[in-house]
């Protein structure tokens, strides 16, 4: 250990102070990172606010319906009216148009209600 100014940073190996530096800086330096990122985010989580509201589709206020059991049936009867029409489409150009069409317009007699509603988009 004469001159040179190597020294035992471990007890394992000698290194020169600027080798030292250089390996405490390559270890603690991504260290420091993380936790400087882990602050911000935990910052951020605390100062965030609600910056969206949810969006109202109708100006009314939403009434919830408790229907009884024979009017559950008799919708179900009607909804499972909708699966006796095969569209199967098998991609953009291969479609049953015949049957997705019979199937709109028995949705749209089957359900008028919804078909009146300006949020509805019809395609057939």
């Amino acid at each position: 250990m004469e001159g040179g100014g190597e020294s035992a940073c471990c007890g394992i190996c000698f290194c020169s102070k600027l080798q030292k530096k250089i390996c405490c800086f390559l270890i603690w330096f991504p260290v420091f990172i993380i936790l400087i990122l882990l602050a911000v985010v935990f910052i951020k989580g605390l100062t965030v606010q609600d910056r969206f509201e949810r969006m109202k589709l109708l100006k009314e206020e939403v009434v919830l319906i408790n229907p009884d059991n024979e009017t559950k049936i008799a919708w179900a009867n009607k909804l499972g009216g909708a699966i006796k029409f095969p569209t199967v489409s098998r991609n953009e150009t291969d479609q049953n148009v015949e049957e997705i069409s019979k199937l709109h317009d028995y949705l749209k007699t089957a359900f008028p209600l919804v078909f009146t509603s300006e949020n509805v988009q019809t395609f057939y």
